[in-house]
């Protein structure tokens, strides 16, 4: 067998070992082109930031976009799978900033993890910065009711 094989093969068993702990609950994006949509609030100190976070998986990365309700993109990352490392990509001016860029980037892997292990809070103690994650439910307009005219 040669080397490649023998790493192909590892790796293919390492994904299966490792999608096999994920479990049923979780909002982390699994497979291949599986997309994720949460509802999504960073609480901190001095303010809050609320909006839609929707992550993709995408070969090995996972693509990570945080929107406010008015549709300003907060934050793009992406999440490297085989390093286990957040890089932010884009940071709305309010936070991009030398010191808060490095807490991010943390407190963002550790969200990654705690969505994988099925969880939707995260809570950074040293900088008092809470993060939740839930599922966001699509308006399917077959739901809703109609209202009857006058």
């Amino acid at each position: 067998m040669s080397a490649n094989t023998l790493s192909d093969h590892t790796a293919d068993s390492l994904v299966v070992a490792d999608t096999a702990t994920i479990p049923v609950d979780s909002l982390y994006p699994v497979k291949d082109s599986c997309e994720v949509k949460l509802q999504a609030t960073i609480e901190m100190k001095k303010g809050y930031l609320s909006g839609i976070c929707i992550l993709s998986h995408q070969g090995d990365s996972i693509r990570g976009a945080l929107f406010n309700e008015f549709g300003i993109t907060a934050m793009d990352f992406n999440y490297d799978l085989r390093k286990d490392e957040v890089m932010l990509t884009t940071v709305m001016a309010m936070l991009d900033k030398w010191y808060v860029r490095p807490v991010l980037r943390k407190d963002l892997l550790e969200v990654l993890h705690a969505l994988r292990a099925g969880k939707t809070t995260y809570k950074d103690d040293k900088y008092g910065i809470q993060f939740t994650f839930l599922p966001l439910k699509d308006n399917d307009p077959e739901d809703e009711t109609e209202e009857q005219p006058f």
